[in-house]
């Protein structure tokens, strides 16, 4: 009797905290560049254009009020660049690729109305491997990125779409002559694997106790 009862408590404890909790399902585009700063001036900077890769993950979105969500989660996400000045790295070929894939942890700050939502926050993004043309470079990069992530969304009932924009607040590689910093943007399709039933509400003048004079 006394572990049915338990059982049935911490069941009652799950689905309670699940129910003010909103979790989404992401999917979807990541294109990327990286942001030169010059140290040492005449130096001449690699040129580089966007890669463009993918992302999957989850948040977990925790109600403050009726318009507000602190928001966390954690993504896979493939970035980099392209460089095309290739004699920089050595390589005696056209164009290279430069593939840095990323675990992403934001936590963000989403106010909206209705389905329409706008988020911002910071990011730190763990760097998990860094390849340019099969050779690995994951030595030549910090392993921590922190980031800037803002944006704004729709969600409906179940499918919704966000556009992010990612800028790098750390270096992830610094050199006498430069210092380079993660920049991307990403377009998600977004599910709602649950939504809360629990969303917080506005104290009302109805709702504040009043003292009559007698």
């Amino acid at each position: 009797m006394k572990t049915t009862t338990l059982t049935i408590v911490f069941a009652w404890v799950v689905l309670d905290a699940f129910s003010q909790i909103n979790i989404e399902l992401h999917g979807g585009l990541t294109s990327s560049i990286f942001k030169v700063k010059e140290i040492q001036p005449g130096s001449v900077a690699p040129s580089f254009v966007r890669r463009y890769g993918y992302h999957l993950g989850a948040t977990a979105g925790f109600p403050v009020s009726e318009i507000s969500i602190i928001e966390t989660g954690l993504f896979f996400s493939s970035r980099g660049t392209t460089v095309e000045n290739n004699s920089f790295w050595g390589f005696n070929i056209t164009l290279s690729d430069l593939k840095l894939n990323y675990l992403e942890i934001p936590l963000l700050f989403s106010v909206g109305h209705g389905s329409f939502r706008v988020f911002a926050g910071p990011q730190y993004s763990i760097l998990v491997a860094a390849k340019s043309e099969e050779h690995d470079v994951k030595d030549l990069f910090d392993n921590g990125s922190l980031e800037l992530r803002y944006g704004f969304g729709f969600q409906g009932k179940a499918i919704g779409a966000r556009l992010s924009f990612i800028n790098g607040f750390t270096a992830i590689q610094v050199s006498d002559y430069f210092k380079w910093r993660n920049n991307a943007y990403t377009f998600s399709v977004t599910y709602a694997l649950a939504k809360s039933t629990k969303t917080p509400k506005s104290k009302t003048s109805s709702d504040i106790p009043h003292r009559t004079l007698d």
